[in-house]
């Protein structure tokens, strides 16, 4: 669970120019539709699609600390409790609901695989946190799961929950994170159905600013 807070923190301000730099250069990386969150002005949940590797999470945070400059990133257990202390103290949070199996598991054709998962959904109703989407253009392509070993490890992932799987990438393909319109909702709405809702806003993140299936050539040529 990444996590933004309010302190000063010089090793870690340090670490963020160093993944600023290394997102611009290697994959230009950029956010787009920012704006609307700022404005807030009050924590939200950020639930993102999970990539091979969610390099772009690290992007992400680190570029809201360039923009506020008393800002820092922060990793915690990831607890319910722990998660709804730091909503309620004013602490925005990134989730990705798809965890180790979508990262695994997941191809370029990009589809969500959240499975059953609402705690997200639970954490935000209690919390009373409005629930921004975020997706990545083109993560896919940056690394990608070997599709042999996917097939090879499925069921010894399901057996051992141990988060195992060799993979492929590291080319300079263009990196965008597109920022979804925060969602509100109502205590009368359960659980099932704010997770609904936001898994059909990241669908159409995905739809409308991703080519399916997503091409590494397509996605090098995008980044000159």
């Amino acid at each position: 669970i990444f996590g933004v807070k309010n302190a000063e923190n010089k090793a870690q301000q340090w670490v963020a120019k160093f993944y600023i730099t290394y997102g611009r250069i290697w994959h230009g990386y950029e956010i787009s539709g920012l704006q609307s969150v700022l404005s807030l002005e009050k924590p939200v949940l950020f639930i993102f699609f999970h990539g091979a590797i969610g390099i772009d999470l690290a992007f992400f945070v680190f570029n809201l600390m360039s923009k506020h400059k008393n800002t820092v990133q922060n990793c915690i257990r990831g607890s319910k409790e722990e998660c709804l202390r730091y909503l309620k103290a004013g602490h925005s949070l990134i989730i990705a609901p798809g965890g180790s199996y979508e990262a695994m598991f997941g191809d370029n054709f990009y589809n969500i695989m959240w499975r059953n998962r609402v705690g997200f959904a639970k954490l935000a109703k209690e919390a009373e946190v409005e629930i921004v989407p975020v997706f990545t253009e083109n993560i896919q392509e940056a690394f990608r799961p070997i599709p042999i070993f996917q097939k090879l490890l499925l069921r010894f992932y399901l057996k051992t929950r141990i988060p195992f799987m060799p993979m492929f990438g590291g080319l300079p393909v263009k990196l965008i994170s597109h920022v979804g319109k925060p969602i509100k909702f109502t205590n009368e709405q359960s659980p099932e159905d704010i997770r609904k809702n936001v898994e059909e806003s990241l669908k159409n993140l995905i739809k409308q600013n991703q080519r399916v299936p997503g091409s590494f050539l397509r996605a090098l040529w995008e980044r000159l």
